[in-house]
């Protein structure tokens, strides 16, 4: 993986800086054979871009990702460790410079559509809030505490100690 900076340049190991900002994927390629081929026989280059997402909220490990455009919003959850234990799949959105620019993903997520069809771009923020409602383990740790409370009460008050 070669990032390109902030001038449109990706450094390559033996050739050195080559201007990448602008170019097709085919041009690319054709660009990197050419410098390759001064150093190496007959170079073999690909070139796939990646776009590099924000995974934020309730995933199992959320962070900054690489990805290729043409893959599932699936395959980039799965990068993120699947959602985690108490995530609100139904509110997942995308956020874009800090304003939200695709609500409620679950449509696309279930149907495996590309990033790129989705319209997903580099940079973007995919967010994931927790779910609301009742959180089953912390009204029972509140009641145990009550019921504690309540029996230290009553122990106290009629000296069954």
């Amino acid at each position: 993986e070669y990032p390109i900076n902030r001038e449109g340049y990706i450094i390559l190991p033996i050739v050195g800086d080559v201007k990448v900002q602008g170019l097709t994927e085919y041009e690319l390629m054709q660009t990197l054979q050419e410098k390759l081929q001064l150093y190496l026989r007959n170079p073999f280059v690909y070139v796939r871009p990646l776009i590099r997402l924000t995974m934020q909220g309730f995933f199992n490990r959320p962070g900054s990702y690489r990805i290729d455009p043409t893959r599932s919003l699936w395959d980039l959850v799965q990068l993120a460790g699947g959602p985690a234990r108490n995530s609100n799949l139904e509110k997942m959105r995308v956020e874009r410079s800090g304003r939200t620019v695709f609500n409620e993903l679950l449509v696309q997520f279930e149907r495996g559509f590309s990033l790129e069809e989705i319209g997903i771009e580099s940079g973007d923020q995919i967010i994931v809030p927790e779910r609301g409602g009742l959180n089953l383990p912390l009204v029972i740790g509140i009641v145990n505490l009550a019921a504690s409370v309540a029996l230290l009460y009553l122990r106290i008050r009629f000296g069954n100690f």
